[in-house]
């Protein structure tokens, strides 16, 4: 049986639980799952909580590199402001937003990620598609390094590296509403009947949530 390979944060973490209703049992099918059945693979699920893109990244590399019979790899990209690094043992560790980081800084790197991930796909000959999970490039209001939206925008429009980007294999690009393309939790999930989230407080999937995306990813590939 061939594999899906998918790397992501809380929105395909299959031991995901939620924050705001930690009595809530969130064990129903995650869309890598949903999608794995779908195309009759076998699902690793390499999803993590919080997790950026150095992780995402990090993740499908080190299992690509060592997984045979591969049927496809996705990259369920997160926010482009966090941060991923691994302590001594080895554990994945993560921010919410990187302190250190500006608002360019932060979209060149995940342009950067992207790019690498397909490099790395069409280099081994394995099948992948990407796309942008959550919206980036917007900072915490609350915080000093704010990312405001306008400042986004010239930073993804101006970078060279979009110019690299195969958008037969990037679900969404060029990933901005802006510039014609679309992130999965805008376009799909936080709809205003909020029928595909957990709750008001909780904007992750619930179990429609997840069978939607599993349905519109595999409408895509």
């Amino acid at each position: 049986m061939k594999k899906l390979i998918v790397s992501g944060c809380s929105w395909c973490n299959k031991k995901f639980s939620s924050v705001f209703h930690p009595e809530l049992d969130c064990s129903w099918p995650k869309w890598p799952e949903i999608l794995a059945e779908k195309l009759e693979m076998e699902c690793i699920n390499l999803g993590k909580s919080g997790a950026g893109s150095e992780f995402i990244y990090n993740s499908l590399l080190e299992k690509v590199s060592h997984t045979n019979d591969i049927g496809l790899v996705i990259a369920a990209w997160s926010k482009s402001e966090r941060r991923d690094w691994q302590e001594p043992d080895n554990t994945w560790l993560n921010s919410t937003y990187d302190e250190k980081g500006t608002n360019r800084y932060w979209i060149q790197r995940h342009l950067r990620y992207y790019y690498s991930f397909q490099i790395l796909c069409e280099y081994l000959q394995v099948p992948y598609k990407q796309f942008q999970m959550l919206k980036c490039g917007e900072g915490n209001n609350n915080l000093s390094w704010h990312a405001d939206r306008k400042q986004t925008m010239v930073a993804f429009g101006t970078n060279p590296m979009i110019d690299l980007i195969n958008d037969n294999n990037f679900i969404g690009w060029p990933t901005f509403e802006e510039y014609g393309g679309f992130d999965v939790q805008t376009k799909f999930i936080r709809t205003k009947d909020k029928r595909f989230e957990i709750s008001d407080e909780d904007p992750h999937p619930n179990a429609d949530g997840h069978k939607l995306i599993a349905d519109f990813i595999y409408e895509n590939i």
